[in-house]
């Protein structure tokens, strides 16, 4: 679907790497934070969620 609405390969591997396991490190700052350990899938609250979700919607409307 992230190919479908021509997201570039970078962030099409970045939404993967968050969603099927893993770990990261974000950037505050400037500065990265400490390595968090993700496990596969979304949890409740999860704030890429709802942007996935409208990813898809548009995508099957």
């Amino acid at each position: 679907m992230l190919r479908r609405f021509d997201f570039d390969e970078k962030w099409r591997s970045w939404v993967r790497a968050c969603i099927f396991a893993g770990s990261l490190s974000v950037l505050v700052n400037g500065s990265p934070t400490e390595q968090v350990d993700i496990s596969k899938g979304l949890k409740q609250g999860d704030p890429l969620g709802p942007f996935l979700f409208i990813l898809v919607a548009e995508g099957l409307g």
